[in-house]
């Protein structure tokens, strides 16, 4: 068999599981478990493929045909330009997400105390609090920094960690398993930023979504009840006694979720300004509070 009958069978049988780009998917794949670059492909093309590369190919095209996610076949995926390491049981990062990131540092740019914390809730691979440390690292003096991660998910915590080793910022966050705020150590008395990309998909739409989401991403991290709202709630609740007075909190949201989501932090905080930040399907995506004006 040669390479270019190799990807055509494994375009046939991602195109039969109904997988998009499948072409594409197939050659990418390919790349992946030879290490082969795109244009080593295209010289080699008509060439005889190696059986051993045949048959770990095809167990991943198998893999992705039943509609296992890409990210936890390769175990990788890219946010915020840096690379993370995936698996179920975490959320795979989401580029809509990095918005919420943007925000966070454009805001802590402004913020000129000599000591700052910055909370992630639900921080599932710690994509959000490792790439805020990680560009903070290249901008300012760390000092003035502490960092906290909290997740209800021991084994996702498990997964964060290696991700903060990996990018040289494992010293710099205490990573605390437990529910919401409830897992902070006691001396965390006052925040400065509190993000959070928390389960938001309403439980009631557990058969609308793709089978990507709903057969291999954690639920714990996709779905929450109240029509999605539940977590958030609580999430209020527990923060209203510890963000400081110019305090900033960031979350992400979902679809017609950014009005409730807005009027939940008016209600909890009668004085803070709240803002939406769109994605690029122009959706609110992200909520930005703030308890001093814009």
């Amino acid at each position: 068999m040669t390479l270019g009958e190799a990807i055509r069978e494994g375009s046939d049988i991602l195109r039969e599981g109904g997988v998009e780009i499948p072409e594409r998917t197939a050659m990418w794949l390919w790349m992946f478990v030879t290490s082969m670059a795109k244009h080593d492909v295209l010289i080699n093309w008509h060439k005889p493929v190696n059986v051993s590369d045949y048959a770990a190919y095809m167990q991943f095209i198998k893999r992705r045909a039943h509609r296992e996610p890409l990210q936890y076949i390769t175990h990788e995926t890219e946010f915020c330009g840096l690379h993370f390491y995936v698996d179920q049981r975490v959320l795979i990062p989401r580029p809509e997400t990095e918005i919420l990131v943007r925000e966070a540092l454009c805001e802590l740019s402004r913020m000129t105390a000599d000591s700052l914390t910055i909370v992630d809730i639900g921080t599932g691979s710690g994509a959000i609090i490792i790439s805020i440390a990680h560009y903070l690292a290249q901008q300012q003096d760390l000092h003035r920094f502490r960092f906290f991660a909290t997740d209800l998910s021991e084994d996702a915590l498990t997964v964060a960690k290696i991700n903060a080793k990996e990018h040289g910022v494992d010293s710099l966050i205490e990573f605390r398993q437990g529910s919401l705020l409830e897992a902070l150590p006691q001396e965390v008395a006052s925040i400065d930023l509190l993000v959070s990309n928390p389960p938001y998909i309403p439980a009631s739409d557990k058969n609308l979504i793709q089978p990507e989401v709903v057969d291999y991403e954690p639920h714990l991290a996709l779905f929450a009840d109240d029509d999605g709202m539940a977590v958030y709630r609580e999430l209020m609740r527990q923060s209203r006694p510890v963000l400081n007075k110019s305090a900033l909190i960031v979350c992400e949201v979902g679809l017609l979720q950014s009005i409730q989501v807005a009027d939940l932090m008016r209600s909890t905080w009668p004085d803070i300004s709240v803002r939406m930040v769109r994605d690029a399907q122009a959706i609110e995506r992200i909520v930005v509070g703030k308890m001093s004006s814009f």
